[in-house]
């Protein structure tokens, strides 16, 4: 878990290697945007907590990849729209 750690960004490779990672908590931090494909190396990942964070917008390829996810949370973000293809791919 990378929960409540005060986290402002996230690197683009920050999760190679991860391919079997299936659950990631990154709740309670300070991110504000997160780098585009961030999360695509992560096939396996079923649920990913992003709430409670400072997030302002994601860009169409946030969540590019993530075929099994099943759970997200955004919840206490300061989004107020989010791009018309975030969840196609």
């Amino acid at each position: 878990s990378l929960a409540e750690n005060q986290l402002i960004r996230l690197s683009q490779s920050l999760f190679n290697g991860l391919d079997n990672l299936n659950q990631l908590y990154l709740q309670i931090n300070l991110l504000s945007s997160l780098p585009q494909n961030v999360f695509s190396r992560l096939e396996q990942l079923e649920s990913l907590v992003l709430s409670y964070n400072q997030l302002v917008d994601l860009s169409e390829e946030t969540f590019y990849g993530l075929r099994h996810l099943k759970s997200l949370n955004l919840a206490y973000n300061l989004l107020n729209d989010l791009p018309l293809g975030v969840f196609s791919r």
